[in-house]
């Protein structure tokens, strides 16, 4: 979670990052005119155990955060007044948009195409429903089904949880597209202007899993082991699957490591260092946990389609769900002494024969995470992802101590300062051949914005 002020005008909210010296970091700037807000859907959007008491959903296309306040009053304050707010410019709102929902129906390898109207109050779950009518498939469930949006300005479709609403984001991109054009009339352009290039809906047949069924049973609780526990434990605690839960050396393919980690590890470094707060930044939970299930059936996955922050969170659950850590809890005393070592040059001779001591799959695995990060930290100046931040925000996926809440305090500070340290020093204790180890990354021009995408 990210701390954040929110500053509502007429019009716009804005969200900030504070600074020192009482200044603010401009993250997001939204119409407020295309804001969506909903009580119901907090499981659909994070992973973390948020209280409905404090927290509510906000988002704004093509983005859903959770919004999660001190108080019940300053939620209820802020839920109220977003409300009013949203009710007064939805009044200035063209009175309804047209959308084109695209289906493809594998039994018959036919693909569909329907336009109809939509209001400002519809949600993506209301337009499920009318789709499926304009498609004359009438007896089946809406439940059953999914809509997706791709826009201008996402590299690939997103999946809409259902509580979003498809006018907004059609009069967004309608907006996006034609602002640079001097006087135009929105109500005009809506009737004449159809920016469907821009602004795809997609309908897709999907199969509930397990997990979106069971209600989370964690309790709340605010100790130090429950922190320990949010950055190490996967999404799923389950192994009945083919890649998540398994240890690393059954899944390894004699020395070579599985297909789908291969996949995932050449997309992070294709997408990766040109990628702000990658390995930083939340993606959105539904979809990772559906690639999950996905690799945990032994279905294939087009990773070119797959945004990269979802790639980056999605190889952070694979590392979490392994029943001992990537650099084994086994040495994790030794590693717990090699960080300790002021001096360098010992501290890396330790370092190296430590990692001599890794079973052959982890430390070909380790390897090629480093050599992904190696890149990522020579480009900081432009992803803000240094060896520091990196050792934050990865380390604890790779090494975690067996024992009770008394280790997790050592865990916050040993563990990022290691990974910290492996990454700076990856060549040095890995190899020269590390930076090399998967190719050289070339920018493919789909760096992902700086927003608060979940």
């Amino acid at each position: 979670s990210q701390e954040r002020h929110l500053f509502l005008f007429n019009d716009l909210l804005l969200i900030a990052k504070a600074r020192t010296g009482g200044n603010f970091k401009l993250k997001d700037k939204v119409r407020v005119s295309e804001l969506w807000l909903s009580r119901s859907s907090l499981d659909d959007v994070t992973e973390l155990n948020k209280s409905a008491d404090t927290s509510f959903v906000l988002g704004w296309p093509t983005t859903n955060v959770v919004a999660t306040f001190t108080t019940q009053a300053a939620r209820d304050l802020w839920w109220n007044t977003l409300q009013d707010v949203l009710s007064k410019e939805k009044e200035r709102e063209p009175r309804s948009t047209n959308i084109q929902v695209t289906y493809y129906d594998l039994s018959t390898a036919i693909e569909y195409c329907k336009t109809f109207s939509v209001g400002p109050e519809e949600t993506a779950r209301d337009c499920i429903k009318v789709a499926l009518e304009h498609l004359e498939m009438r007896g089946l469930e809406p439940s059953q089904f999914q809509l997706w949006v791709k826009t201008a300005r996402e590299e690939a479709p997103y999946p809409l949880v259902g509580h979003e609403r498809p006018f907004a984001i059609k009069l967004s991109c309608l907006r996006d597209g034609l602002s640079s054009e001097e006087g135009f009339d929105l109500d005009h352009c809506n009737n004449v202007h159809d920016p469907l290039a821009r602004c795809h809906f997609i309908l897709r047949n999907t199969v509930k899993s397990c997990d979106n069924e069971v209600k989370k049973t964690c309790k709340k609780s605010t100790s130090r082991m429950r922190i320990g526990h949010v950055f190490r434990r996967s999404l799923s605690k389950d192994n009945s699957g083919c890649l998540f839960g398994l240890p690393l050396a059954k899944i390894c393919e004699g020395d070579n490591l599985p297909r789908p980690v291969m996949s995932m590890l050449q997309q992070l470094l294709a997408k990766g260092p040109f990628t702000q707060g990658i390995f930083r930044k939340s993606a959105n939970a539904r979809l990772v946990r559906e690639l999950r299930d996905k690799l945990d059936s032994g279905e294939s996955v087009v990773w070119e389609h797959v945004p990269v922050l979802v790639t980056a969170a999605l190889f952070k659950d694979f590392l979490r769900s392994l029943p001992d850590p990537l650099l084994t809890s086994q040495l994790y005393p030794q590693w717990k002494e090699a960080v300790d070592t002021q001096n360098t040059h010992y501290k890396l001779l330790k370092l190296k024969g430590i990692l001599s001591q890794l079973p052959k799959c982890n430390h070909s695995l380790l390897c090629h995470f480093l050599c992904i990060l190696h890149h990522i930290s020579r480009r900081s100046l432009h992803n803000l992802m240094s060896a520091a931040n990196l050792g934050v925000c990865v380390g604890p996926s790779l090494l975690w101590a067996d024992g009770g809440a008394g280790v997790v305090g050592e865990d916050l500070r040993i563990v990022p300062a290691l990974a910290e340290c492996l990454v700076t020093h990856c060549q040095v204790l890995c190899g020269t051949h590390i930076p090399h180890l998967l190719g050289d990354p070339r920018d493919s021009g789909t760096e992902e914005s700086d927003s608060l995408r979940r």
